[in-house]
């Protein structure tokens, strides 16, 4: 049957209608004349599902599928009623609908890419347990540049979470195996993975994060009043030839420092230096450390050169050592980390050597370094 202008009008109308349960009794009345338009079946299955009615809904959105002519390259229509459905369907019983659904919201999102709904299926994959597969559709959108520092969050919590849960089993097993040898037990435990022992760091580890300090804004208005070398030296600091050298602040989770054994840290950069200054927030469970006269941003920001520095971080039974490269915050950069600023160097996290193993950081990712 072919709709006429009214009935569309009538039809649109009524989607506007923000009361669920009012909304699904209007589009009931319109069945007969939307029989075969199969955005009809999602609409109306969403406002049973919005209403409380899920075996309506699932009901509407088979209805949908029956009607289909799957001649769109891609659907998005289709991709909302999955996952829709999903947030219906049981994880434990109805697994091969959900993964079916799964991979038609990934096959109709192939070219009009929306990461949100990638997202969501990369967090169905996880809840599902197949770290796999969500792995790989949150890598797909960090490649695109979507939403970078967000997909790296979710990447390091997730990663987290996996090597956590790896952890505690390989710890039950050993228990098992060594039939109480404590001894056995220690020797075994301790040659446990160290890439999954810092990714069950998660965002402890991750979020150790170089910045240059912020250079003094207060001599902006006093610049007819005092001599211009000495506003330019204010946030800054002089050494002999005239070289003018800024401070790096080092923020580090709150956590490390709340034992007794607590981290001794270094910075190199050129030279070595110890931290000159430390303060803590714990409301946002940060410890900043200050290493004044450290390098000179100009390097960076005028001249465009990438300098290597690192930190290490040691105490009693560990020691690890983080590499950052600083470098110009790019127009390109800036898309994929919106939050960063072209008036400040960029210190990037490369990589770590951890006892006595290199690993690299990739998007968020710790992975082998070769």
């Amino acid at each position: 049957m072919n709709l006429k202008e009214v009935q569309l009008e009538q039809y649109l109308k009524v989607l506007g209608d923000e009361d669920a349960k009012r909304r699904l009794g209007r589009l009931e009345r319109l069945k007969d004349d939307f029989e075969a338009y199969p955005p009809f079946w999602y609409q109306i299955g969403l406002a049973a599902q919005e209403s409380g009615q899920a075996p309506l809904a699932l009901q509407y959105y088979e209805r949908y599928e029956g009607q289909s002519t799957k001649v769109l390259r891609e659907d998005q229509d289709y991709v909302m009623l999955c996952m829709h459905r999903i947030m219906l369907l049981n994880r434990a019983t109805e697994r091969k609908t959900i993964e079916r659904d799964l991979a038609s919201i990934e096959r109709n999102t192939k070219y009009y890419y929306k990461w949100e709904n990638i997202l969501f299926a990369a967090l169905t994959y996880y809840d599902l347990d197949d770290a796999v597969n969500a792995r790989r559709l949150i890598q797909t959108s960090i490649n695109e540049g979507y939403n970078v520092t967000l997909h790296q969050d979710v990447l390091v919590t997730m990663e987290s979470n996996v090597a956590r849960a790896k952890l505690k089993g390989t710890q039950r097993d050993l228990v098992a195996s060594t039939e109480g040898n404590t001894s056995g037990t220690n020797a075994l435990t301790a040659r446990a993975s160290h890439l999954e022992r810092l990714r069950a760091l998660g965002h402890q580890l991750t979020d150790i994060s170089l910045e240059a300090s912020p250079r003094s804004r207060g001599g902006t208005n006093a610049k007819f009043a005092v001599p211009v070398y000495n506003v330019y030296l204010l946030g800054r600091s002089a050494v002999k030839g005239d070289i003018y050298l800024d401070d790096c602040v080092l923020h580090m989770p709150v956590e490390w420092f709340s034992t007794k054994d607590k981290p001794t840290v270094t910075l190199f950069f050129g030279e070595k230096h110890r931290p000159s200054g430390r303060s803590t927030d714990k409301k946002a469970g940060v410890v900043d450390l200050t290493f004044t006269r450290v390098f000179n941003e100009d390097e960076v920001l005028e001249k465009g050169k990438e300098l290597q520095c690192s930190v290490a971080i040691a105490n009693k039974s560990s020691e690890m050592v983080l590499r950052f490269t600083v470098k110009q915050v790019t127009d390109e950069l800036l898309a994929a980390r919106p939050q960063l600023s072209k008036d400040k160097p960029y210190f990037e996290l490369m990589s770590i050597d951890y006892q006595g193993e290199k690993f690299k950081f990739d998007n968020g990712l710790i992975l082998p370094a070769s």
